[in-house]
């Protein structure tokens, strides 16, 4: 009997030897990869260790860690992916349907965010703002509060456009003491007092995508009367009042909320605020959290402010309102807080509107007045502006609703709430393109209010792509990218040089008219954030610079056996010194033999700095080139216009600290006499590079250094084309002058019309406490091949040798200690000297 198998020849499977090598094999490669894989966790480890370490001590920001992988990431897809266009982006960009494009993609933040990085875009924005204000619109969502006694639930909506408040989705429950916070695409309607007169501890969102309420984690506890910002993706709720049966309590504790992490998360105690606060007022500026007036346990309205930073974790003392407040509208617009009305400790209604630059510390200034006093008002902000709404006047709420006219002063009226309020949440949002869940993109119709998809162009997916490269780190990448500012002058000039000595030694900055605050505003800005500006409007006649830089241009065209004769043979920089050659110095970092940095263990890091230089200091002393007649002449004029400007910038600066404008003259105003102060005419000249002298390797025309005493005046030749590409692969812009920004990326720094270049040095670095900027700079080289010279007529300023330096008063305080000690402003540029002439 045989079997089927027999029958019918199949035999059972057997493993042939081919198969078996195959199966060998796969079991090794999985060994493999399970090895790969433990070693690409382990080097994952490590990396993430690393990155923190150095991200720790400050040696690499995360941020700016994420910015160079974003840029080689960046560069690997376009080398593999290159762009046939021949047209430039600043060409492309001319199409108003494109800019327009790309706007919507980027929505408005990251608009201003790309803008600020890329001047293509900034110019064909600025071309369609009126497109932009449309696609755009504002809208103000009034929420809950109080009416009659009652806690309301009503939700009001105005669209600033049209001009009229509509009913929107009402609150799951009446909120009267609450606040409204706008963030990431929603509302958050947070604490506050119910129908039944509990403390609230919910929070309720509202979501602009499907105009709904819902229920979100509770606070810790129930807030009436809170203060609630959005800072650094996160919420914040602070302060208010808690009934404990049968005292009602002002608390000082303050709670977070991550939204990202809704669904688990929950509130996260903060430190506590420096004292109680109830009906205060909270914003947001520049990462930073503050915390304004309010009243405490005794009912009593407070004038103090503070500021938590939410990396350093603690609070600081901000300078105190002119006015104690309580119940009382507050927004930031422009870096700038403004609040106004309320009431005070007298439990009268406020009018007074006044606003800070907590950055700045200047101090509180008034700004305009309410048209009515009234309590119980609030405020919010966007795009930089700044809507009033609400409140409460003598026994009645109102519906009034303003917007400032910052360059007026005045108010101007929007339509009536359709149901007067105070002491509701208001919050502003744009209403901006937005990703449905399959990643169409939307706008919402202004006729229907439906979501209508977007039709984009044919560019749109690689312009896009490039400037939502360029917004990495938001807030932080666009105050990082911005220009070199320009300050018109004038306004401060006109009323400061109108003013005898004995009205400069007492007029403080309030004194000043609206423009000339404006000024100085604008000045304690530019020198707070970047140490340099372009001034114009500042009044030197045209023919005052024209004829120096001939004379300077007519010096540096001798034979250098020539310009030789003008050499004294003293340092660079001492009374007297003429001219110097190239090889007399060296700015550029040093190095040193011991870790003291004694001037003795100083050692050159980098070869001189090429560039030829003659000083002119206008006291008698000075070496007078025989082959320029007019040189004594020319230069003089030229030193007193500049000086001139020189006591300008020092009252500009002292009304930016809050000190009298004339406070730093008596410290400049002394006879010209050698060594009597370090002001001097420095003319530089940057000769063209001939073939077979290119620079060495890191070389530049003038190295990367800070100026070592007071402002710096300096006029940039305006008739060297660019642009150009250093040797180095850095680009040069026309005069090849570069300035280093606070995330470490350098900016070109290129000639204004009609501008003077004026940065701070170090000691006004150290004599406003780092409130200042004395910030590096450098002149890059020209591209091999490039024949160009340059010319620079540099004003170097300090006070007289024998004054003494220390942090101003106005300058320090409990979150600002000294930081300097007092050293004489002879011994410090002695110091500095020998460091650049070693």
């Amino acid at each position: 009997m045989h079997s089927w198998a027999a029958i019918s020849g199949i035999s059972s499977p057997q493993p042939s030897a081919p198969l078996n090598q195959v199966l060998d094999a796969l079991h090794s490669q999985q060994g493999q990869l399970s090895l790969l894989s433990k070693h690409l966790a382990s080097l994952r480890d490590e990396h993430e260790a690393l990155c923190e370490c150095l991200a720790s001590h400050g040696v690499v920001p995360g941020e700016r860690l994420m910015a160079w992988l974003h840029r080689r990431r960046f560069a690997e897809a376009r080398r593999r992916h290159p762009l046939q266009c021949h047209e430039s982006l600043e060409s492309l960009l001319q199409a108003k349907e494109l800019s327009l494009t790309v706007a919507a993609r980027l929505g408005l933040s990251g608009s201003a965010t790309a803008s600020a990085a890329s001047r293509a875009l900034r110019g064909s924005l600025a071309a369609v703002g009126p497109e932009l204000v449309a696609m755009f619109p504002l809208h103000l969502y009034a929420i809950g509060g109080e009416a009659g006694g009652d806690a309301l639930a009503s939700v009001e909506r105005l669209d600033v456009r049209e001009n009229r408040w509509v009913q929107s989705a009402p609150l799951r429950s009446p909120r009267s003491g609450c606040a409204a916070v706008a963030l990431s695409g929603h509302i958050y309607a947070v604490g506050g007092c119910g129908v039944d007169g509990e403390d609230l501890r919910s929070v309720e969102r509202f979501s602009l995508w499907d105009s709904e309420w819902e229920e979100v984690p509770a606070m810790s506890t129930g807030r009436d009367e809170l203060a609630a910002a959005a800072c650094g993706g996160c919420l914040y709720a602070m302060g208010g009042s808690h009934l404990v049966w049968p005292v009602r309590h002002v608390l000082d504790s303050a709670e977070q909320f991550d939204p990202r992490s809704h669904c688990t998360g929950s509130w996260q105690a903060l430190p506590r605020l420096s004292r109680e606060r109830c009906a205060a007022a909270a914003v947001a500026v520049r990462r930073r959290l503050l915390v304004l007036g309010g009243c405490d346990e005794d009912g009593v309205a407070l004038c103090s402010a503070e500021s938590f930073d939410p990396t350093g974790g603690r609070w600081v003392p901000l300078p105190p309102m002119k006015r104690p407040r309580c119940n009382f509208a507050a927004a930031a617009a422009g870096g700038r807080v403004l609040v106004a009305g309320g009431y005070d400790d007298n439990t009268r209604d406020v009018d007074t509107v006044e606003h800070l630059d907590p950055w700045q510390s200047i101090g509180w200034e008034s700004v305009a007045r309410l048209p009515v006093p009234r309590w119980g008002v609030r405020a919010a902000s966007s795009a930089g502006t700044i809507f009033i709404v609400g409140g409460k006047v003598n026994e009645y709420e109102v519906g009034d609703t303003q917007c400032m006219d910052h360059a007026s002063g005045n108010w101007v009226s929007y339509a009536q709430l359709l149901q007067p309020r105070r002491s509701f949440g208001l919050a502003a949002v744009m209403q901006a393109l937005m990703l449905a869940p399959s990643g169409q993109s939307l706008y919402r119709d202004r006729d229907s209010d439906d979501l209508q998809p977007l039709q984009p162009c044919g560019l749109i997916g690689f312009v896009g792509f490039i400037f939502l490269a360029g917004s990495c780190g938001s807030e932080q990448a666009a105050m990082s990218a911005n220009e070199v500012p320009v300050i018109d002058l004038s306004a401060f000039f006109k009323e400061w040089e109108s003013m005898p000595a004995e009205r400069r030694a007492t007029t403080k900055v309030d004194e000043l008219p609206q423009e000339a605050r404006t000024v100085v505003r604008a000045w304690r800005e530019a020198f707070g954030q970047f140490g340099f500006c372009h001034a114009i409007g500042h009044g030197i006649p045209d023919e005052v610079i024209e004829n120096a830089y001939a004379c300077a241009r007519k010096f540096f065209d001798l034979p250098m056996e020539e310009k030789k004769l003008s050499d004294t043979g003293r340092p660079y920089g001492s009374a007297g010194g003429g001219f110097k050659a190239q090889g007399a110095e060296s700015v550029s970092k040093t190095e040193t033999d011991n870790p003291g940095g004694e001037v003795a263990g100083i050692k050159k890091a980098r070869p001189f700095d090429r560039v030829e230089s003659m000083m002119y200091f206008g006291h008698g002393n000075d070496v007078i080139p025989t082959a320029v007649p007019e040189y004594v002449d020319v230069m003089e004029r030229y030193r007193k216009e500049v000086f001139r400007l020189l006591l300008g910038s020092m009252a500009l600066t002292a009304a930016s600290l809050d000190l009298p404008l004339g406070h730093f003259e008596p410290f400049f105003l002394t006879e010209l006499k050698p060594d009597a102060a370090p002001n001097s005419v420095r003319l530089a000249y940057y000769p063209a590079y001939i073939e077979g002298q290119e620079p060495l390797p890191g070389q530049m025309r003038y190295g990367e250094h800070t100026d070592y005493t007071g402002f710096t005046f300096l006029w940039q030749d305006h008739n060297v084309s660019g642009p150009q590409t250093a040797s180095s692969g850095l680009e040069a812009p026309p005069g090849g002058l570069q300035v280093r920004m606070p995330d470490g990326s350098w900016v070109d720094c290129p000639p204004k019309p009609k501008a003077f270049t004026i940065n701070a040095g170090d000691l006004i670095q150290a004599w406003t406490n780092d409130v200042f900027l004395s910030n590096y700079h450098r002149v890059v080289n020209p591209p091999p091949g490039d024949r160009h010279d340059r010319i620079s007529l540099v004003y170097f300023t300090g006070p007289t040798n024998d004054t003494m330096v220390e942090p101003l008063p106005t300058c320090v305080g409990p979150d600002r200690p000294a930081r300097y000690s007092a050293i004489s402003a002879g011994e410090h540029l002695s110091k500095k000297l020998k460091v650049s002439n070693a």
